[in-house]
């Protein structure tokens, strides 16, 4: 029985007063940390996995295979009874081809030996739970699994549809090196991409604009930059040079978006395919002679419709001044020729001013990679882009009326053997080209 004492004690200390070592204490001197929350996480994840053996689906917790399972024929819980199988995922009285009866201890089975798990090839041979049964040859072979939409080339699985090094099959690699690209299952170059088995740029493709078989037509015929334009980007390219240069030339055009067609030389053009097809005409006269009438007037008139002209070579100033040659176009382009002999060397072209599109992507300055002759030249109403030691060397003049655009690049190109292997030439004459479309 506590003694009097101890009785006050608690009653002056109050209900929450303790005795610690000796000593009263209260629950503030000594607090007491209340246990963490508890959360309600919900009920566990019970979903189960999904299968992963090729052919089987899940029914309730099991994986199983609906070709030969006689408790889910075909599908879930279709049962076939007693003594009856199920082949090729329908009840039987007895295994049908292409299924082969199977006394397994886990019981009989039809089974397709081409594809079964568990009898793989022969009736038994089960594969591991990371392979699949395959057809090889006149049989059956466990080979690793892939998922769906991958093709196992040994020893990884890949996508046929994008892998450059299997690209359509497993032993097909891209060259990756030039920028091909794995499209659909066909190597492409780079930019392209394959529209029913063909490698096509989307970007400037009529029948593939912007997505494989967007087709343009009606008022907006050509496709420019993914979207159907009314706009021309074709290019009539007249090379009195090498072959190879036009090859050159056209894949060069074709590449920056523009629709490029060879009509043979200068000197023979006739106006067989006409000039007012295109969006513009580049010419690089060269030493083959005057050009015809006929072709003469086909781009005079062309011109004066709005298709773009551009003229390269010396020659070109020099006979039209010295011979009345190119009588027709020679009164359109933007420059005066001279007969005065130029010099025969390396010519550097240095860039005036900034920001032509002319010279977008060009060095400047930069030398031509061979020597050639040059005639001075002089501006008249256009636009002197870049110059050489011996004056203007490319003019340009924007549309001036119903006239398309013009360029003359005073270069003997025609002259000096094959020239696309200059890259920044090269680049010079497809900007002004396509420039000279006013489109692309």
């Amino acid at each position: 029985m506590p003694g009097r004492w101890t009785l006050l004690t608690a009653a002056v200390l109050g209900v929450g007063a303790a005795c610690v070592v000796g000593a009263c204490a209260t629950q503030a001197d000594n607090p007491v940390t209340p246990p963490p929350p508890v959360v309600d996480s919900g009920p566990p994840d019970t979903t189960p996995a999904a299968c992963v053996n090729m052919n089987t689906i899940r029914c309730g917790l099991n994986c199983t295979d609906p070709q030969k399972d006689p408790a889910n024929c075909g599908k879930c819980g279709v049962e076939c009874g007693m003594n009856r199988f199920c082949s090729s995922g329908a009840c039987a009285n007895s295994c049908l081809p292409p299924t082969t009866q199977c006394n397994n201890t886990s019981g009989t089975v039809c089974a397709n030996l081409n594809t079964d798990h568990d009898n793989c090839g022969k009736c038994g041979n089960a594969c591991a739970s990371t392979e699949d049964c395959v057809p090889s040859g006149t049989s059956a072979v466990c080979q690793k699994h892939c998922d769906p939409g991958l093709t196992l080339c040994a020893p990884d699985c890949s996508n046929l549809r994008t892998d450059v090094n299997h690209c359509g099959d497993c032993n097909t690699t891209c060259d990756t090196s030039s920028g091909e690209t794995c499209s659909e299952g066909l190597c492409c170059p780079a930019g392209q991409t394959n529209c029913g088995g063909t490698c096509v740029n989307q970007a400037y493709d009529s029948n593939n604009c912007g997505a494989c078989g967007f087709t343009c037509g009606g008022p907006t015929p050509y496709c420019i930059k993914s979207a159907c334009q009314t706009c021309n980007p074709g290019i009539l390219v007249l090379n009195q040079g090498a072959a190879s240069d036009t090859t050159a030339v056209i894949s060069s055009l074709t590449t920056a978006g523009a629709l490029a067609t060879s009509g043979g030389a200068p000197s023979s053009f006739t106006a067989s395919t006409s000039a007012s097809k295109f969006g513009a005409v580049l010419m690089i006269t060269g030493g083959g002679g005057n050009m015809p009438s006929s072709g003469q007037t086909d781009i005079a008139t062309a011109f004066g419709k709005g298709v773009g002209l551009v003229v390269i070579d010396y020659y070109f100033n020099y006979y039209s001044s010295c011979c009345s040659y190119f009588s027709s176009i020679y009164p359109l382009m933007p420059e005066t020729g001279s007969t005065a002999f130029g010099s025969y060397q390396m010519h550097t072209l240095t860039e005036v001013g900034s920001g032509s599109p002319i010279w977008k992507g060009i060095s400047s300055p930069f030398t031509r990679t061979g020597y050639e002759y040059g005639w001075p030249v002089a501006n008249k109403g256009g636009t002197v882009v870049a110059t050489t030691s011996e004056g203007p060397s490319v003019i340009v003049k924007d549309v001036s009326g119903s006239n398309g655009r013009v360029v003359y690049i005073n270069l003997a190109l025609g002259w000096s053997g094959s020239w696309t292997g200059d890259t920044n030439m090269l680049k010079l004459v497809t900007n002004a080209a396509t420039w000279a479309t006013n489109c692309l």
